[in-house]
């Protein structure tokens, strides 16, 4: 069923209030202007964006609706994302969240490693740039294209020890301007497809309604929009906590 037109508004607007903050979170984390810094931050942040216009895609909260936005979004600005938004998802957006830094990786047997730069496009692989897999480099001097696998020089100290070694790029200015233009797709999609505006407006109303923390058994649990079957345990959280705000 449409939703109405002033809802449709109400639903864009917010999702135009999400869009303006990518500028204001992202850009400061770029570094731009300088050599270094935003390895770990941006790639952080621009998948956290994705898991949220996944949620407005498919009105659910999941790593699958996040990797299909990635693939049909990302995927509208560089066919590439298509081929690789499930393990793009799992190696750089879980292993920043939860622990610090990119994951490595091996499919079917073939060893992995990361490379992440700050050109555009081309990311070449200097001691202005950071490579993570073993230990820090300096790099071996040849240049890198986002997104698509590369077998390091095998004279680089680092790609000794694993011969077999391939590196995948991430360009972060590039990753940064794919969301950008991902989310462009997605508005323009939103004012037309009615299922879409449907999801859309029921997964933003799920979000905006506030989360409860009850004590229940001399335990808490967690009510909360996101959770169809009502309740969840919070083991971690102690329950002297709810009577200290």
């Amino acid at each position: 069923m449409p939703i109405s037109p002033q809802d449709l508004k109400e639903t864009i607007e917010w999702v135009r209030k999400i869009e303006s903050s990518i500028d204001d979170d992202i850009s400061p984390a770029l570094h731009r202007g300088e050599a270094r810094g935003g390895y770990f931050s941006c790639i952080r942040l621009i998948f956290c964006y994705s898991d949220v216009f996944g949620a407005l895609l498919e009105n659910e909260v999941s790593s699958k609706s996040a990797v299909k936005f990635i693939r049909e979004y990302f995927g509208e600005v560089n066919p590439r994302y298509n081929d690789v938004a499930g393990i793009l998802y799992s190696i750089f957006r879980h292993g920043t969240v939860h622990t610090f830094e990119p994951k490595r990786f091996i499919i079917n047997n073939r060893r992995f490693g990361y490379v992440i730069g700050k050109d555009t496009d081309v990311i070449p692989n200097t001691d202005d740039y950071k490579f993570f897999y073993d230990k820090k480099e300096k790099g071996d001097g040849h240049t890198y294209t986002h997104l698509v696998p590369q077998t390091p020089d095998p004279t680089w100290p680092a790609g000794m020890g694993f011969p077999g070694v391939q590196l995948l790029p991430i360009s972060l200015e590039r990753l940064f301007r794919d969301l950008k233009e991902a989310v462009a797709f997605y508005l323009t999609d939103l004012q037309n497809d009615v299922k879409l505006q449907e999801k859309s407006f029921k997964m933003m109303n799920t979000i905006k309604k506030p989360y409860e923390f009850l004590a229940e058994n001399n335990e808490v649990k967690e009510k909360h929009p996101l959770v169809r079957n009502g309740k969840e345990k919070r083991k971690y959280i102690d329950i002297t906590e709810l009577s200290k705000f």
